[in-house]
């Protein structure tokens, strides 16, 4: 049995889903612009992303370093716009 996170709900979590949302539906009129970003096989599962990302700082939003490479923790951080 999975063991839960506790976390459904928080920014964090809101993120995460979100991330996984635009790489994973790639054909969504809002996920268009994602269509060759992708995110690293461990963060598939919210605690390995939470893991490396932390909780998510109040005012910010994932952004990725490089916007040309995918969501994997090198290439990530909690950004204010």
């Amino acid at each position: 049995m999975a063991k839960h996170h506790g976390m459904y709900g928080t920014r964090t979590y809101k993120s995460w889903s979100e991330m996984k949302f635009r790489c994973d539906h790639k054909n969504h009129s809002k996920s268009k612009i994602y269509n060759d970003i992708s995110y690293c096989d461990e963060w598939k599962d919210f605690r390995n992303f939470y893991k490396d990302m932390g909780e998510r700082p109040i005012g910010t939003s994932i952004d990725r370093i490089d916007g040309e490479k995918g969501y994997y923790k090198e290439n990530c951080r909690w950004a204010t716009d």
